[in-house]
């Protein structure tokens, strides 16, 4: 049942992948990544939304669905939210790239518990395979509506069977395509006997409606 939902949530919604960004940043041992969602353009270049935790270090490279490239020196960090995960940039482009970009249209409605969702990122297991771990979509059911144990702030908890280190920012898409939140971190379902479930996990989101 849920493979035939998602097949036709991917059918309403399109190509979504053109409104997400890959974030880099290199480390010791190379480089890590989030992704970031374009959501409005300004007169100076284009708000994207990732999660807090991905903003914290200098950005060496923002890359777009096209493969077009920016030093992420000139990012700006708009805002890190204290309250949620979640951090606001501002991506300078080229005034034909302003005007072109696909911005991810905001939902005004909280999706029904057990609803496919499509999520959007760079999960790094799929790094070494065909598409090089980029602008990967993964299929989801919407769970409850919690709030954070440690800030109290409202989250959107999603089941996701793929969901994993660096789908940090990416984007939760609802049935028609409209952006429901950004996923911020990922839990693992241990089973009765202490096992792990590698099928097992829960994204945390952050709403849509959080992210002003």
């Amino acid at each position: 049942m849920l493979v035939m939902l998602a097949a036709v949530a991917a059918r309403a919604q399109g190509d979504l992948r053109p409104s997400i960004v890959e974030i880099r940043w290199r480390t010791p041992a190379g480089y890590d990544r989030c992704a970031a969602v374009i959501t409005a353009r300004r007169p100076d270049g284009l708000v994207a939304w990732t999660a807090g935790h991905c903003a914290t270090h200098p950005f060496t490279i923002v890359q777009f669905f096209d493969g077009h490239q920016i030093f992420g020196s000139t990012v700006r960090v708009l805002a890190i939210s204290d309250a949620i995960d979640a951090a606001e940039l501002l991506l300078p482009v080229d005034p034909a790239r302003l005007r072109n970009a696909q911005l991810a249209i905001r939902s005004a409605k909280v999706p029904p518990i057990g609803s496919t969702l499509t999520i959007i990122g760079h999960p790094v297991s799929a790094i070494l395979g065909p598409d090089q771990g980029r602008w990967t979509t993964t299929y989801a059911r919407m769970g409850q509506t919690a709030a954070d144990p440690e800030t109290g702030a409202v989250q959107y908890d999603v089941y996701c069977s793929r969901c994993g280190p660096g789908d940090s920012g990416s984007g939760v898409f609802d049935g028609d395509g409209r952006l429901v939140g950004i996923l911020y971190g990922v839990t693992e379902i241990e089973n009765v006997a202490g096992g792990r479930l590698p099928d097992g996990l829960y994204g945390q989101v952050v709403p849509v409606a959080a992210l002003r």
